[in-house]
């Protein structure tokens, strides 16, 4: 029978303590220290179906956890004349009850310079660092992986009218991955974006832009006997647009147009739209509901070792303001996930397919002008095509942010 460990006892008492707290944080304040506290319990951790393969290395007793993490960060910004630098930075301690062997360290920096040069110049350059615990979902792995990701972004405008702009950016990624497992998914990647932006009297705005992406693996995936190189180019028109209807209406997006062409095995290129559609509807002063459509690619990421997923969904998320202090949240979405970007050796191989549904309840609290209480209800369901592939999970976490 589990017992509960010291630091799950400290951490319920952290929970009940920040309720009577009695530091008073400043929302003007530009050094903004705060402490947070997160139990989560997961009944299906691993995302394993309910009828579990005998050849898998856990068992029905392994499938939930009760998850505490600890954090500690800051934010503060600097003001100086017309510009402004921003700092962030977040260490988490996470402790697992029935899986310490997945206990880690996260943590998150970031640097931000938000620069003015005159009345025509302007952008952001930016640095930032975050390491993480990479997903199980869609892997067959279930040890530690702690994924260090550092990014770049170099963003400049040009306001040559005062309704038109020019915009220029430079992103870049480096993610790597600790488990030698899974090290083929490590990535280098170089983004440019170039575009141009229209603003309306009304606020209202349009662009256009184009994307190309050139990204590196270093490590070839093994699939059967073959070795996988899987770099690619990726180029993408789109527009984008955002517009008040009404004082209650508000639509936003993109659609586009997306390339991509990989170093091997052509026949899991890609050429289709690209798009997501936003709306946004505010009925009274206490209730929003936003309405989402899409239909992308989804690329590489920890837990997916297709090259990329072809993704379309829908979700509605409706918010209400009971009072100043308490906000009642909810979001239902529904994805259809075509793995494409599987290299296809067999001759006879079919695109996997999977279909995702997911509700999420949450209320959050502020209990203080320096506090904040959230708790969240999450159920999802997952059915595929792929052998030992469906899943269901409930997750619950309530999260105490204690402010400086």
């Amino acid at each position: 029978m589990y017992k509960p460990k010291a630091e799950t006892i400290i951490s319920l008492a952290f929970l009940v303590w920040t309720e009577a707290s009695f530091g008073v944080a400043d929302p003007t304040d530009t050094f903004q220290p705060y402490l947070s506290e997160t139990l989560t319990y997961d009944d299906n951790l691993f995302r394993r179906p309910s009828k579990t393969n005998q050849n898998a290395p856990i068992n029905e007793s392994e499938r939930w956890d009760l998850i505490n993490r600890l954090s500690a960060g800051l934010r503060t910004y600097i003001p100086v004349s017309r510009q402004e630098f921003q700092l962030e930075g977040k260490v988490d301690d996470n402790r697992y009850a029935n899986h310490d062997e997945l206990n880690h360290v996260s943590s998150l920096a970031k640097g931000t310079w938000k620069w003015q040069a005159g009345t025509s110049f302007g952008g952001i350059l930016g640095y930032g660092y975050r390491q993480y615990l990479g997903g199980f979902t869609n892997t067959g792995f279930f040890g530690r992986d702690l994924i260090t990701d550092n990014t770049a972004l170099v963003d400049v405008n040009y306001k040559f009218n005062p309704r038109w702009r020019l915009n220029g950016q430079y992103r870049w990624l480096n993610s790597e991955h600790e488990a030698p497992q899974r090290r083929f998914l490590d990535l280098t990647s170089d983004t440019g974006i170039i575009g141009l932006h229209y603003k309306s009297p009304d606020e209202n705005t349009i662009g256009i832009q184009y994307t190309h992406t050139d990204a590196s693996l270093p490590n070839r995936e093994r699939v059967l006997s073959a070795l996988i190189d899987n770099r690619y180019q990726e180029h993408e028109f789109s527009a984008l647009y955002k517009w008040q209807i009404t004082g209650k209406s508000l639509v936003e997006g993109r659609i586009g147009y997306r390339i991509r062409n990989h170093k091997q095995f052509s026949q899991r290129d890609y050429q289709g739209e690209a798009w997501r559609l936003n709306y946004q509807w505010t009925p009274t002063g206490k209730t929003v509901i936003t309405l989402s459509g899409w239909g992308d690619l989804l690329n590489r990421t920890s837990d997916i070792a297709a090259s990329y997923v072809v993704t379309k969904g829908v979700s509605v998320s409706p918010t209400w303001s009971v009072t100043p202090k308490i906000d009642l949240q909810a979001k239902f979405s529904w994805e259809e996930w075509q793995y494409a970007g599987d290299p296809k050796l067999r001759i006879d191989a079919k695109t996997d397919e999977d279909t995702i549904l997911t509700g999420r309840l949450s209320v959050s609290y502020d209990f203080a002008d320096h506090g904040q209480l959230n708790i969240v209800y999450e159920k999802g369901h997952r059915s595929s095509s792929r052998v030992f592939a469906d899943y269901e999970y409930n997750t619950v976490f309530a999260n105490a942010i204690l402010k400086f």
